[in-house]
Formats: structure tokens, C-alpha cells, sequence
């Protein structure tokens, strides 16, 4: 479900990009930046969203070509050693990784799953995403670029 809020952002950019294999014009990167932005509005006007039993979508922001979710994980990470922190993250971004590209290629906007790196390659765009804990503190952050895919 926490994929299914990033990627219907992303979703809704490949509706209006023009085509791989073109360069995106300035005037296209400004339309679909504008289209992040609006979407992020109507998203947090939604917030917090329930991801699952314990994860709720608290934000998301677009500037700079950085898709930034923010997460509140409602578990006290005080107790929990720095190493099962990392691990948790590196699973994490392991899972999201394989999984971002199938569930974007699954709908009906004309972008293979092989072609999700161009999309981010093409506009620049970086997904990060924060994840923070019951008390508010911060537990670590998931960052991906084309490279990743």
C-alpha cells in the first residue's frame, strides 16, 4: 500500500511525459513539475494516510525534482539497536526496489518496467523516502535514482 501512494504521484507524470526516447523539453519538465507539485497538494490534504498495520504517510513533498515522502512508523525505535536499524532500511529498500518498477509497469500508462529508470533518468528525478518513529525521531531514509533501476 506504501508503494501504492509514491507511485500513483509517479503514475500521474508519465500521463502527460512525452516519450523516452525524446528529450523532455523545457516547457514539458515544467508542466509535469507543476503536475508533482498539485498532486502532492491533493495528497497531503489527504494525510496521514494508513500504510499498514504500523506505517502511516504523514507527507509528500516535490521541489528541486525530489519526490519526498515523509513516514511515521508507530513503533518506539529507542530500544532498537543502530545494526537491526540498518538492516530493517536496507531490507526495506531492497523490497520497494523490486517492487516500485513491477507495480508502476502494471498500469495502463505505456511505461515497461525496463523504462522506469528512464523516467527518472529523463526528468532527474530522485524518490526519497523518511522514515520516522513513534516519538518522532528519526529512523533513516530511502534514496533512489535512475541508477537504482
Amino acid at each position: 500500500m506504501k508503494q501504492f501512494y509514491l507511485l500513483s504521484i509517479i503514475l500521474w507524470s508519465v500521463y502527460c511525459m512525452p516519450s523516452f526516447s525524446q528529450n523532455i523539453s523545457a516547457k514539458d519538465k515544467k508542466d509535469i513539475e507543476r503536475q508533482y507539485i498539485d498532486l502532492c497538494k491533493s495528497i497531503n490534504q489527504q494525510c496521514p494516510l494508513v500504510v499498514d498495520k504500523v506505517t502511516s504517510l504523514r507527507s509528500v513533498t516535490f521541489a528541486n525534482w525530489n519526490l519526498c515522502s515523509t513516514y511515521v512508523i508507530d513503533i518506539d525505535f529507542s530500544n532498537v539497536s543502530e545494526a537491526d536499524i540498518e538492516e530493517m532500511m536496507n531490507k526495506l529498500r531492497e523490497n520497494l526496489k523490486g517492487n516500485i518498477p513491477k507495480m508502476f509497469s502494471r498500469g495502463n500508462y505505456g511505461v515497461k518496467q525496463k523504462d522506469f529508470g528512464l523516467l527518472l533518468k529523463g526528468t532527474g528525478m530522485k524518490i526519497r523516502m523518511s522514515y520516522y518513529d513513534a516519538n518522532n525521531t528519526y529512523i533513516g531514509s530511502i534514496v533512489y535514482d535512475y541508477r537504482d533501476f
